[in-house]
């Protein structure tokens, strides 16, 4: 199974190596890396010699801070029993693969990564990844935060998950809604709650932000 953006595009050679690897190493992913343009002007070559490297429990590396996987779906390829009922939740508008890769990746036991450019993500002014930061997006990252808790918050692995990926959701969203001068009741409130619950901590913060996010706390816990 294979996702795409529309506006972009992918090489052919992305296939034609993908489906030597089905064969030869018979992988629940491949994935390769990406180039960006805003005008369609990059152009592929074929690999000649393209590195790759095979990957068991990707999932574990899938949560190692800066690990080998990106984020985006469109650079991964999945075997199909691998995807099963998973879909994309409507509630989650930016932020969403993301949230769905984690749920893919738990099911994966191997993966092989192509160390090449295989992929374009084109980006569009005014598109949703290129517009200004809004409560809409900061509420999008909790939400991630909340969904990867009720998904996985009994499991061993979700102190690494927190730390490595809903944490920095947090940092990234006090970040921006400083910046951007965002004070919503509603933001602060949701950090509140996740704060209480477990679902996000202070690890990762720099030390303004951790004194932020007690303020935070304080302010809201009632």
């Amino acid at each position: 199974m294979y996702f795409m953006d529309a506006d972009d595009y992918v090489s052919p050679y992305f296939f034609e190596l993908a489906k030597q690897l089905i064969v030869r190493e018979e992988p629940d992913c491949i994935c390769c890396d990406y180039a960006e343009t805003r005008d369609y002007g990059f152009a592929f070559s074929r690999p000649q010699h393209p590195t790759l490297t095979r990957i068991d429990c990707p999932f574990d590396s899938f949560l190692t801070y800066r690990g080998p996987f990106s984020h985006n779906l469109w650079t991964k390829m999945f075997r199909r029993k691998c995807i099963g009922a998973l879909r994309f939740v409507p509630e989650i508008i930016y932020g969403e693969d993301l949230y769905f890769n984690i749920l893919a990746f738990h099911n994966l036991k191997t993966a092989v990564c192509i160390d090449e450019k295989l992929y374009c993500n084109v980006k569009h002014e005014g598109s949703i990844t290129t517009s200004a930061f809004s409560e809409q997006k900061a509420w999008g990252f909790l939400l991630i935060c909340r969904k990867l808790y009720e998904q996985f918050g009994r499991e061993p692995f979700f102190a690494r998950l927190r730390q490595n990926i809903s944490n920095l959701n947090l940092k990234f969203v006090m970040k921006k809604t400083q910046q951007n001068n965002i004070r919503s009741e509603r933001i602060c409130r949701e950090i509140c709650r996740l704060k209480k619950l477990g679902a996000v901590s202070g690890h990762r913060l720099p030390l303004k932000m951790k004194l932020e996010l007690w303020l935070i706390c304080r302010k809201y816990a009632k």
